[in-house]
This record gives structure tokens, sequence and C-alpha cells, in this order.
């Protein structure tokens, strides 16, 4: 879903822009560093993807703050996928500092690390802040669907669209593991 997400804000954003005026340096590395960024993500290269990342937050600084929230998001993911997830968890919580509005990703990378310190009661409260954020991005996107100018549009749109939905699946599979981890005593308040 990252993947989408990279794609659909180099159309949105940064292409629109690049075409109405000259590249900048500081656009052209981002670009470059994205399209990197992207092919570590596909090749699940979790150290590449995080050194990459990085470079992302340093050369697309100032461009959109989506991008940098994203490169904060994959740096949470390659972590969680290499087994630290500490580290994890601080690139989650720097990720929703950095762009609240739309750090769902971000939050579903919080939970899964939260998950591997033990800390469920945390996940949980995570995972309800998720479940909101994308019900009210998916909330947003139909309004996009609606109010599309063009096909091209109305397709970036459903591909947002389909990725929150993507993505309340996976709310709804870590609910109902933390459901269990509840009715074992390993959570000590109620899942709602």
């Amino acid at each position: 879903m990252r993947r989408f997400l990279y794609l659909l804000t180099l159309v949105t954003f940064i292409l629109p822009s690049a075409i109405a005026a000259p590249y900048s340096e500081q656009t052209q590395e981002c670009i470059e560093q994205m399209k990197n960024e992207n092919a570590a993500y596909a090749a699940k290269d979790w150290p590449q993807l995080e050194r990459i990342a990085r470079r992302v937050i340093q050369s697309c600084s100032g461009i959109d703050p989506d991008i940098v929230a994203s490169a904060y998001q994959n740096i949470s993911t390659a972590c969680n996928e290499t087994n630290r997830p500490k580290e994890a968890l601080d690139a989650a919580v720097s990720c929703i500092e950095f762009s609240y509005a739309y750090s769902a990703g971000c939050h579903i990378e919080k939970i899964r690390a939260l998950m591997a310190l033990g800390r469920f009661a945390e996940a949980k409260a995570s995972l309800e802040i998720a479940e909101r954020l994308l019900r009210q991005l998916l909330s947003q996107t139909e309004l996009c669907i609606r109010n599309a100018r063009s096909s091209s549009e109305r397709e970036l749109c459903n591909v947002r669209k389909d990725g929150y939905q993507e993505d309340l699946k996976y709310i709804q599979l870590v609910r109902e593991k933390l459901e269990v981890l509840d009715k074992s005593g390993k959570i000590h308040e109620p899942i709602q």
C-alpha cells in the first residue's frame, strides 16, 4: 500500500508542479530518492529501505509533509520487519507527530511495535485511533470520488480508497488478535 501512496503523491503533488516549472535540484533529488525507496520496499530489502527513507526525509523536507511522514512510516516498517520494535515505535511516533492528519498507516506500524513489545493495552488504544482516522480518510476519499473533475483524478481517489480499505481489514485482524489476548488475561481492560 505504501508504494501506491508514494506513486500517488508523486503524481498528485510533485509532478504537476514540476511540469508547471522546471525541476529544482531538491525536487529532482526527492523524486530520485522516492523511486529508490519504492524499489527497496517492493524488494522487501528492509535495511536498504530504512537507509533510503532517511535520505527521503532529508531530500524531501519542504516539498510535501506527507512524503516525509511516509518515509518515517517506512523506517518504522523496516524496523518492525527486522525485529527492532523500540526503533519502529520511535519512527512511528515521529511520523504521527509530523503529519497527524494522514498518520493512519503510522498508527498501524505503532500498533505492530507495541504488540511486539507486549504493550497490548496501548496497542488497543492506537488501534482505535487508527480506525477512526481511516474512516475519516475514507469519507474524504468518497467526497474526492464524487467531486473528481476527470477520470484520472477519480482513479487516483479510488486507489486511495482501496488502500484505506485494506488498512481497515488489517485493523480488524489486529482487533481479533487483541480480543484473543484479552480473553487470555493479557489485556486488563475490555476491548470495545
